[in-house]
């Protein structure tokens, strides 16, 4: 695990080693369906669920979120996660 306690340092970790990793997902029926499959399973907010669904449909390594809902959710996956609010990176699988 990686901790910044600054947070600019972290912002400048992102920006230089993984912004060029950036994928957009295609909105679709599928991506859509798969989201509210998300929201029922884990209670969560539309556009939270938007969010978990297009980072699973990309195979997203880094999850930049500081929702502490989405957050339970995001550790059934197999995605890193970055709070902002908190300066922490989360290397490992979560």
């Amino acid at each position: 695990m990686i901790i910044f306690l600054d947070t600019s340092a972290w912002i400048k970790y992102f920006i230089c080693e993984k912004w060029e990793n950036v994928d957009i997902p295609l909105v679709n029926r599928n991506l859509m369906k798969n989201s509210g499959h998300l929201a029922e399973r884990y209670f969560l907010k539309g556009c939270d669920t938007f969010q978990l669904a297009s980072a699973l449909a990309i195979k997203a390594t880094l999850f930049v979120n500081s929702d502490n809902e989405l957050k339970v959710a995001i550790k059934k996956g197999n995605i890193s996660a970055l709070d902002p609010s908190k300066g922490e990176y989360i290397s490992e699988t979560i």
